[in-house]
């Protein structure tokens, strides 16, 4: 199955911190804005019920100049439909094929726009004007994916940008519910601990965060 990469950032060197309660939180106990950007990716796939392996924010060897990323895939659509009351199948047409795929690409939009969500959460407004070309500049790849699910949505050009405004509104919705914020935080400060040893986040150990599980086994993956 293809797979994808989004939100592809330039990393830093990051120290060591404890997961903490975020209260009022802060992008300076993070030391930089890459944790939160991949967090509210993988926060947000995973509240969308959006399929990924794995988050990290580690820097790969082969593409230096890249730091973190999500990967994920699009889920297979099922061809077949059960009815419950009749209890059968019956083959799905193409049009709801097509309308099955265009909702999995739908849900990528708000999250491509979730870091910059996050990121503005998180950041105080003092910290944002002190960085803002390089935190924009990370943005430039989720805003050319963004473009080309616009593309396959045939958002008119004449109203993308009503659209993108619209999207971002749910991306920041969705970022300020309580327990997807403290999500965010939980997980862009277990990235941090992650990246000490190497690793990255499971999708699973994202999910169980989302969730409210209040003691998530972090399981590390390989990256």
């Amino acid at each position: 199955m293809k797979k994808r990469k989004i939100g592809l950032l330039d990393l830093g060197n990051l120290p060591l911190v404890k997961r903490d309660d975020p209260g009022r939180p802060s992008l300076r106990k993070f030391q930089a804005e890459e944790q939160a950007n991949e967090a509210g990716h993988a926060v947000v796939a995973a509240y969308l019920r959006c399929s990924f392996s794995h988050v990290t924010i580690k820097e790969r060897n082969r593409v230096p100049d890249v730091g973190g990323y999500v990967r994920w895939s699009l889920r297979g659509v099922r061809q077949l439909s059960y009815n419950k009351v009749t209890d059968t199948f019956r083959v799905r047409s193409d049009e709801e094929i097509k309308a099955a795929c265009l909702r999995q690409i739908s849900k990528r939009a708000p999250i491509l726009l979730a870091a910059r969500a996050a990121v503005d959460c998180f950041l105080t407004r003092h910290e944002h004007l002190a960085d803002a070309d390089s935190i924009e500049k990370s943005y430039e790849i989720d805003e050319k994916d963004f473009r080309q699910v616009a593309d396959i949505l045939n958002v008119p050009s004449e109203e993308f940008q009503a659209w993108r405004e619209q999207v971002l509104a749910e991306a920041r919705a969705i970022v300020e519910l309580p327990f997807i914020k403290r999500a965010i935080w939980i997980v862009a400060t277990d990235l941090q601990i992650a990246l000490a040893k190497g690793r990255g986040l499971s999708a699973k150990h994202v999910r169980d965060v989302v969730k409210g599980d209040p003691k998530p086994k972090r399981v590390l993956i390989a990256v």
